[in-house]
Parts: structure tokens; sequence; C-alpha cells
């Protein structure tokens, strides 16, 4: 499976566990327990440092629309593809717009953040491009897929945990 179709089972998986928790008994049954309210983010793109490109523009709606929210999300989960080739002024502009989220914003590397400094460029502005922790009774991984695998190797990479 590729990035683009996890993001894409994620994105239905979390639909559906909000519909699950709209409908009423026996399903409401399962729903018991902690609540996380999550938005999910991705596939940015942003070519450079210039925050008026449509794509910048975009992501900075993208943001405004989760600030407007109510209640308000608790996390929000960016899965890769913030910049483009990885370029360090769209990294930059990129955690500027993701700044003003009303939430923690967690995030992975994908395959368009690689570039100019390596994965050094994405440690220094957002730490490790892969997380696993702990948030409000849940236990949230996301893994960076973006590596190439060596022969026989992990596909993904996890520090320790």
């Amino acid at each position: 499976m590729n990035r683009r179709e996890f993001v894409k089972q994620v994105g239905l998986g979390l639909a559906a566990g909000w519909a699950v928790g709209r409908l009423s008994w026996p399903f409401n049954a399962w729903a018991a327990g902690p609540e996380l309210r999550l938005a999910l983010l991705a596939d940015a793109h942003l070519k450079d440092g210039n925050d008026r490109r449509p794509e910048a523009l975009a992501l900075a709606r993208a943001v405004a629309e989760i600030r407007g929210l109510s209640p308000p999300p608790d996390l929000v989960l960016f899965a890769g593809d913030l910049a483009h080739r990885g370029r360090p002024d769209a990294l930059d502009l990129g955690r500027g717009i993701l700044a003003g989220l009303p939430a923690p914003c967690w995030a992975v590397r994908g395959e368009g953040d690689h570039g100019p400094g390596g994965k050094s460029a994405w440690v220094r502005r957002f730490g490790e491009p892969w997380f696993s922790r702990a948030f409000q009774g849940f236990h949230l991984l996301g893994l960076d897929t973006s590596l190439t695998p060596a022969a026989g190797g992990p596909v993904f990479e996890l520090g320790a945990v």
C-alpha cells in the first residue's frame, strides 16, 4: 500500500468512526471510553517560501477551517508531503502556516519532503519524521514510509519507543 492509499484509508476510517459515533444503539456501546477529535491534513506540496502561491493559500485555508471547528480538534495529524522536494524555504513556510492550528500538530515526512538537507532539514523543523506517542488515552503511531528499503530491510523507519 502506498502512502496516498494509506492516507485515503485513514480518512475513510476516521469518517467511519465519526459516523458510528453519531449512530444510536447498538453502535453507541462501541464508542464508550475516551474520545479523541482528530483533524488530518496531507499533501500541501508547498513549492517554496512564497505564501501567495495557490498551494500555500490552500493550506492556510485548511488551517483556518480547522480553527473554525467547534469543538476544535484535540490533535492534528499531517500525513506527509508538506514541501515539494523538501525545500527548506517551503518547510519553513509550512511550519509557519501549521503554527496557526488550534491544537498540537504531529507530522510524518512524505516522499515529497525529501530534498536539500535530507532528513536533518525536516528534523530541525519538526523533530523526528515519525512518532509513537500516547495522547489522551490513545497511542498513536506515525511512520515515515518514504524511505527506500534496503535489500530485505524495512520500508519504514521507527526509532526507539
